[in-house]
């Protein structure tokens, strides 16, 4: 509740502090795990009341590293967890309802795009082979559920969506 009243900058800087504050993201300890699905949890709660304007300031690199790390975590609930919060951080447009599940035969609701900023494009440029390398890794793991799959997949697609731009795709 406290962060419908705090810009948007202090909302990053809730999030940092949230997630520095979380136990090593590859640890299989019972407590850490716990302590890490909270975490991720109040990281949602305040991603969903951040307004994205660019992704350069929606992700520091000390916030996109840490969300990074733990999007390979081996809990597979604390990934979907990290998969939503990329989800409300990536989602300008209001796209994120229409992408949730994967839809293959049945043609896809009108989502808004727009072509991609200057500083957009620089941050894909800096961030987006690591980002892409994360997600291969994720797919990769043996414990991945459906929810994981179907998380990923909204990723990307709301990557392709608003990172709209040639050199992007």
């Amino acid at each position: 509740a406290f962060a419908i009243i705090l810009p948007d900058f202090q909302k990053i800087e809730i999030m940092i502090f949230l997630i520095d504050r979380a136990p090593q993201p590859n640890s299989t300890e019972q407590s850490d795990i716990q302590l890490q699905k909270i975490i991720m949890n109040g990281l949602l709660k305040v991603a969903a009341e951040y307004q994205v304007k660019n992704m350069m300031q929606t992700f520091p690199s000390t916030l996109l590293n840490q969300l990074l790390s733990r999007a390979l975590s081996p809990d597979s609930g604390v990934r979907v967890t990290v998969q939503k919060i990329f989800h409300r951080l990536l989602d300008r447009h209001n796209n994120l309802d229409k992408l949730l599940l994967p839809c293959t035969l049945s043609p896809l609701e009108k989502v808004s795009i727009e072509k991609a900023d200057r500083t957009d494009l620089n941050f894909i440029k800096r961030y987006g082979h690591d980002i892409l390398l994360n997600i291969y890794q994720a797919i990769e793991l043996s414990n991945n559920q459906a929810e994981n799959f179907n998380s990923i997949y909204t990723t990307l697609a709301l990557i392709c969506i608003e990172m709209n731009s040639e050199e992007v795709l």
